[in-house]
């Protein structure tokens, strides 16, 4: 889909429920012939998380100890490195791009305070 960001692999917990809907299903297999694909607007985009640099950049130095102002820092890694860091940031519930995501995603959620403390 030619203009959007390609989906990370990362889910904030907004699986589908149940069947997902599509073709005929084989009685003797229980299998579809065809399966409805994912909604386009599930996931979250390298877009989505560009747009808030300045949190990611703040939860690589907390979570990590990676400071992206150093220089040479960047230069010396791999994509795939800086990859895996910002991956794993939207999995940890304490990180601030992980709380701005979910807040959006699910405005009725709020963060519990003990959650929401950073260890300083």
């Amino acid at each position: 889909m030619a203009g959007r960001s390609p989906k990370t692999d990362v889910d904030l917990g907004d699986e589908r429920r149940g069947d997902p809907g599509g073709g005929p299903i084989d009685p003797v297999t229980g299998i579809r012939e065809w399966y409805d694909p994912e909604p386009q607007d599930s996931g979250i985009t390298w877009e989505d998380l560009l747009t808030r640099w300045a949190l990611i950049e703040a939860d690589l130095h907390q979570t990590y100890g990676v400071d992206l102002g150093e220089p040479g820092l960047l230069r010396a890694r791999t994509g795939a490195w800086l990859r895996v860091r910002v991956l794993g940031l939207l999995t940890e519930p304490k990180s601030r791009i992980f709380r701005v995501l979910r807040a959006e995603r699910e405005p009725d959620v709020s963060t519990p305070a003990d959650q929401a403390e950073f260890d300083d």
